[in-house]
């Protein structure tokens, strides 16, 4: 495992934190990437004594809850978009610079000690390739992110919600030409070198009745996007259940034979349960 995630809000206080990179790092001293999610500002001093030494390190604030449509949210979206922080969310931009403010402070205090910046912020790359208003907001907040803060590098990881069968051919084209355009728009107007990386969810978590080359297929689709691309390997069941390890060799195999790479992977806990229950390392 190159890279695991670590969602600080529902980790205990203590040593536990500590506890669980040790016993990663002993398992899988090959290890390059840990990223932690929904990082407040009060947490950092929490990282501060962990054993984090030559690891790419991203650090993430928590996306800001979304309440339903803003004085300033657009009128005539589409019914689905109404309760999702990722589309509603970013075409209202009271909200979005609320995110762009709650990523700067906390990058105030991460990237001065050498970390990483991730975006925790999530969209479906098949939304923004069917509405090129949400495209555009989103621009416009990894610009802002990505101009305030210059300097570390980015990890996005957006996922793909539809069926792959169920996207015709006109509607991949049109997705792909629009991740290509966000890497790029981001690249031209932040002057900087804008999305470091995007591990792409695999989605088996949240949708395992969907086939394995689903990912696969997502990930061929986006991988010349102007950005590196990887897979954020989903190690949970629907009810959040860790995956059986079994399950996890078998996708991690079948990713390696199609020539995927694999990224961060959600979430730590998720891969530890069933690593010592099965003495697997």
């Amino acid at each position: 495992m190159n890279g695991l995630f670590i969602q600080l809000s529902t980790t205990p206080p203590g040593s536990y934190l500590q506890d669980l990179i040790n016993h990663v790092r002993l398992l899988h001293p090959e290890l390059t990437d840990l990223a932690f999610a929904d990082c407040q500002p009060w947490d950092v001093a929490r990282l501060d004594p962990l054993n984090l030494a030559g690891l790419n390190v991203y650090v993430g604030a928590p996306h800001i809850p979304w309440f339903g449509p803003r004085p300033d949210t657009p009128s005539g979206l589409q019914s689905w978009m109404l309760p999702v922080a990722g589309a509603a969310g970013m075409l209202t931009p009271s909200y979005r610079w609320d995110q762009i403010f709650a990523d700067e402070a906390l990058a105030g205090q991460t990237t001065s000690r050498g970390w990483n910046v991730y975006i925790g912020s999530e969209v479906g790359i098949d939304a923004i390739g069917d509405h090129p208003i949400l495209r555009e907001a989103w621009e416009a907040y990894l610009i802002e992110i990505c101009r305030r803060l210059q300097g570390p590098k980015f990890l996005w990881s957006p996922y793909a919600w539809d069926a792959w069968a169920t996207v015709s051919t006109t509607r991949r084209t049109r997705i792909q030409t629009a991740v290509k355009t966000l890497v790029s728009n981001v690249k031209i107007y932040s002057q900087t070198p804008g999305i470091g990386r995007i591990d792409l969810q695999d989605g088996r978590g949240a949708q395992p009745q969907e086939p394995a080359s689903d990912a696969t297929n997502w990930y061929g689709l986006i991988k010349n996007s102007g950005t590196t691309v990887k897979i954020n390997m989903e190690l949970f069941t629907p009810g959040l259940q860790p995956l059986p390890i079994d399950v996890v060799r078998a996708r991690r195999s079948f990713y390696a034979t199609q020539g995927v790479p694999i990224g961060c992977s959600w979430e730590a806990r998720y891969w530890l349960v069933p690593l010592y229950a099965n003495h697997d390392h």
